[in-house]
């Protein structure tokens, strides 16, 4: 009786002096079981870090929702309803009869291109922790396409005034001009489509970016690479075969589409994760000690 009532008095005493097991070395960092209750309240309590990115997605998405309605209305309202291919007069004829819609058109490439660097930037936050350098290059990528939409629509500038400017404009009659003009809008349309190979190379990059990453569904980057390499096919066959007037792109653009309405819908919900690291450590995220985040 005396034997066991000790060795039960000993057995608290022995688990409270007992010390912690000590971790030393380096250990998987392993976040907390995800429920709903804990996932809004991450979401009310985002570090910096989560907050810059929600910020970016939402300006992206709004962004690229803006850029949408500015191209179809620049190509389909006045691109496509006032530009008849082949025939200088009716062209101008049209340009002449709605001088003011021409005008917002150009205007609407003009601020499409301004667009595209707002988009660039914005992309190359949300997609930095991924990879810094993937991300900068992506952006440089979206800004150069921009550059090359700005001296496009240029083109259309120089038509406009052409077009709708005094007759007898600097000893040139009026059919000249018209013809010029159609030059110019037709000049418009070569640069921007050889532009499209840069837009392309940038949608096959943010595609990476997204199967890479842990907080846009993988499935959107998947769909990112037909879209780009649809720009990219459509630009060259522009450049390499006499008469192209094929468009992949218009059937391939659905990947573009559904980001835009998931940045729309999900962006301000963005939560980075563990494993959300730069590309060129392809390591475990580590933290000493035992630490987690």
């Amino acid at each position: 009786m005396t034997t066991t009532s000790t060795t039960a008095q000993r057995k608290p005493h022995d688990a409270a002096t007992r010390s912690p097991r000590k971790h030393t070395g380096w250990v998987l960092a392993r976040g907390p079981r995800r429920t709903p209750g804990n996932e809004r309240a991450s979401m009310l309590h985002a570090g910096p870090g989560d907050q810059s990115i929600r910020r970016a997605a939402v300006i992206e998405g709004f962004a690229l929702l803006a850029m949408t309605a500015l191209s179809v209305y620049a190509f389909v309202v006045v691109i496509g309803g006032l530009i008849v291919d082949g025939d200088a007069a009716r062209t101008a004829g049209n340009i002449a009869d709605a001088e003011g819609r021409f005008r917002i058109g150009v205007a609407c490439f003009a601020l499409v291109a301004v667009l595209d660097v707002v988009i660039a930037w914005a992309l190359r936050v949300l997609f930095a922790p991924v990879s810094d350098t993937v991300a900068s290059l992506a952006a440089a990528l979206r800004v150069a396409y921009a550059a090359v939409l700005l001296v496009a629509t240029g083109h259309l500038v120089i038509a406009s005034q052409l077009l709708t400017g005094p007759e007898g404009r600097a000893g040139f009659t009026t059919r000249e001009l018209q013809a010029q003009g159609l030059l110019q809008i037709d000049a418009f349309n070569a640069v921007w489509q050889a532009g499209l190979v840069l837009f392309g190379f940038h949608l096959l990059l943010l595609a990476y970016l997204v199967i890479r990453s842990s907080y846009v569904p993988t499935w959107l980057g998947i769909l990112l690479v037909p879209a780009g390499l649809g720009y990219i096919i459509d630009s060259f066959g522009l450049i390499l075969v006499r008469d192209y007037s094929f468009s992949v792109a218009a059937f391939t653009f659905v990947g573009e589409a559904l980001l835009m309405l998931w940045l729309l819908v999900r962006g301000r919900r963005i939560r980075l994760r563990d494993d959300s690291r730069p590309s060129s450590d392809p390591r475990p995220q580590l933290l000493a000690n035992g630490a987690t985040r």
